[in-house]
């Protein structure tokens, strides 16, 4: 079995054991619900440019989709974990003739070639594989020419990655994700690190690879997708310390301590010098 073939069934294994309880862990953390709804802005922003049929890779328990199916379009929803299309599956309703569900491998897509007119990737789906720059061009592949593809990526050179700096010279008692200082070498050199779902219930753990936008944008023209519009988000948030929500402050400070950097993130994500420190880097890109 090669390294991808293991990362793909861990991959699978990690959602199909947290589908069900998926939508609910969304709703009930600040950083994902601020993401999604990020997502529901980019998706109504960029609607003109997602024609029909639109890919959505990496779909989960289909948010994303939804929205897109009460657009009016046409889905194509792909995920490696049936645990999570098959709550999918539950939520179409009269939306199902519309939503074409496939369960697949990002890098080893069951579709033919040029016969997705749009597409979409949200939630780090690009992230979980080592092998993402084959995901990529597999994506390429199906594209039509003249499609835009919407796609998020995890930033290794985040606004964050001071946090992360101060927690592992503190030996992770500030309480960030990066504590140790093996996570932090392995985000800075090589862009991976291992995230742990504890705190949703999830025993399991998960490898991310992070990019850096610089060497992004000379990939996705070697893969004939030529970007059109660049930005970043999740730019503030992060700096409200995660250890912060483990301890006895009272929920209406820490709702407010989030409202606020919301609003702060809001104006950065504006500042064209700015976009390159956010956790999420976005990218729309078009199939020459």
């Amino acid at each position: 079995m090669t390294a991808e073939d293991s990362s793909s069934k861990r991959v699978r294994l990690f959602y199909d054991r947290w589908s069900p309880r998926y939508d609910a862990d969304q709703e009930r953390s600040p950083y994902l619900s601020y993401l999604n709804r990020h997502y529901a802005r980019l998706l109504a922003h960029h609607r003109s440019s997602l024609s029909n049929p639109t890919l959505d890779l990496g779909c989960g328990t289909g948010a994303q989709a939804l929205l897109m199916l009460r657009m009016g379009r046409e889905v194509v929803a792909v995920d490696v974990s049936p645990g999570a299309l098959r709550v999918l599956k539950a939520k179409l309703g009269r939306w199902a003739s519309a939503c074409h569900i496939v369960n697949g491998d990002a890098a080893h897509l069951p579709l033919r070639g040029s016969c997705i007119s749009s597409a979409y990737s949200l939630g780090y789906i690009l992230g979980h594989f080592r092998e993402w720059p084959r995901a990529l061009a597999e994506l390429a592949r199906v594209l039509k020419p003249g499609a835009h593809a919407l796609l998020e990526f995890e930033n290794a050179f985040r606004l964050e990655v001071v946090y992360y700096v101060l927690d592992a010279l503190f030996r992770g008692r500030l309480g960030s994700t990066m504590g140790s200082r093996a996570q932090l070498r392995g985000l800075l050199k090589e862009g991976s690190y291992i995230w742990h779902a504890h705190s949703f219930g999830n025993p399991l753990s998960i490898r991310f690879y992070a990019v850096r936008p610089w060497r992004l944008r000379p990939l996705l023209r070697a893969l004939g997708l030529e970007p059109v519009e660049e930005s970043g988000a999740y730019i503030a948030q992060q700096l409200l310390p995660i250890w912060l929500g483990g301890r006895e402050v009272g929920s209406r400070l820490k709702g407010a301590a989030n409202r606020l950097l919301c609003y702060i993130d809001a104006a950065l994500q504006r500042a064209r010098g700015l976009r390159g420190l956010g956790f999420s880097y976005f990218v729309l890109a078009r199939k020459r």
